[in-house]
């Protein structure tokens, strides 16, 4: 199941997964700062991604974690993405708008506290990795 607040950003999913031939996947409005539970039940797997580093506000996203982690299955797993560093910060929120129209600021975090929240939230295995060009790291929380 994908969920997004913006019908255009589920439309592309459903288009991108026909073009791949992917056929169990639903699409749905959704927030990710207040999800619910599935209606078939409670997901194994919940991945966040591109959201939290575009939250300013520390204790958003260590409460949204913390729901995250009450929403999942026993032994379920949450990924996701935390932007550590960004050499153009202010070059984008400059120069970009975000979809408001207002300039387009981000904020990045160290991986140690995006895990610290994941541990606080009571995953007991949090483990994270940095992609090659060390501007994000994906953390994959279980246990």
């Amino acid at each position: 199941m994908c969920r997004d607040l913006v019908p255009s950003g589920l439309r592309q999913g459903e288009r991108l997964a026909r073009e791949r031939g992917l056929s169990h996947v639903s699409y749905e409005i959704g927030d990710a700062l207040d999800p619910k539970a599935p209606d078939a039940g409670a997901p194994d797997v919940v991945v966040v991604s591109g959201l939290y580093e575009l939250l300013l506000d520390d204790e958003v996203i260590r409460e949204s974690i913390e729901r995250l982690r009450g929403l999942l299955a026993p032994g379920g797993t949450l990924v996701f993405t935390t932007q550590t560093r960004h050499p153009q910060l202010d070059l984008i929120a400059n120069v970009l708008p975000n979809r408001n129209g207002q300039p387009w600021v981000m904020k990045c975090r160290d991986v140690a506290l995006a895990e610290g929240w994941a541990r606080a939230a009571g995953f007991g295995e949090v483990a994270s990795r940095r992609e090659g060009v060390g501007l994000f790291t994906v953390t994959v929380c279980g246990g």
